[in-house]
């Protein structure tokens, strides 16, 4: 029976998602639609820096990446890190 209901929330939820989304603002959408393409073009260079639990960006073709201080504060200079691929590489730590 909560089962039924969990769908029955869901589907209602989802639909009503929906209806909304149809009478957004042009502007609106026109902004959102930039948005997504900012993402998508940007996505490749992200850094999950996975040992220090945050994010960075990579700053040249070979591989050197930016973040934060309170990323890798602490942490050791091997660091874990992983792009967009899901690959996790092996990272070193070369300044504060």
């Amino acid at each position: 029976m909560r089962t039924r209901i969990f769908w029955a929330i869901l589907a209602a939820l989802l639909n009503m998602n929906l209806c909304f989304a149809a009478d957004l603002d042009p502007k609106l959408k026109q902004f959102e639609s930039s948005r997504m393409d900012v993402i998508k073009k940007v996505a490749p260079a992200v850094v999950a820096v996975v040992t220090g639990g945050g994010s960075g960006v990579l700053i040249s073709a070979d591989g050197f990446a930016l973040t934060n201080f309170h990323v890798v504060a602490g942490q050791s200079p091997a660091l874990k890190c992983g792009l967009q691929d899901g690959i996790l590489y092996d990272a070193v730590l070369v300044g504060l």
